[in-house]
């Protein structure tokens, strides 16, 4: 998962969630009559199944995602405001491993590994996550 893909993920969730309720709005305003909500819950539940393969919920069951998406809405309703760009920061500090940071490291400035920067690369320029440098 990279910070534009996420990004751009929690965007659409949002974006979506906001044009269901103005065209409920607008519908119900023509009509005059309340209009209930297009039911996007699926598509937007898969998009978040997709977003916890690479931020998993907690041992309890706790999901940052979802709190952030529905009880935050999308990080208004914090003490401070909280953009998708903070949240992904947040999860990454929690979630990334060190050799994760490794890669996320490189995969963003598009260069090849390093060997001397602590990371191992075994005969075919794969990195070896089983012997880490440790100088």
């Amino acid at each position: 998962m990279t910070k534009p893909i996420f990004i751009n993920a929690i965007e659409a969730i949002r974006i979506q969630m906001a044009n269901d309720k103005a065209y409920s709005y607008v519908l119900g305003e023509l009509l005059k009559s309340d209009v209930q909500l297009y039911d996007n819950s699926k598509l937007i539940k898969s998009i978040i199944e997709l977003l916890h393969l690479s931020f998993p919920r907690d041992e309890d069951g706790f999901s940052e995602l979802e709190h952030y998406i529905f009880e935050t809405d999308f990080g208004k309703q914090c003490d401070e405001f909280v953009s998708s760009e903070d949240l992904w920061d947040l999860l990454i500090s929690k979630h990334l491993t060190w050799y994760d940071r490794q890669i996320k490291e490189v995969s963003e400035r598009n260069l090849m590994f390093n060997p001397s920067a602590g990371v191992n690369i075994n005969e075919r320029g794969h990195i070896d996550l089983t012997n880490p440098k440790t100088s």
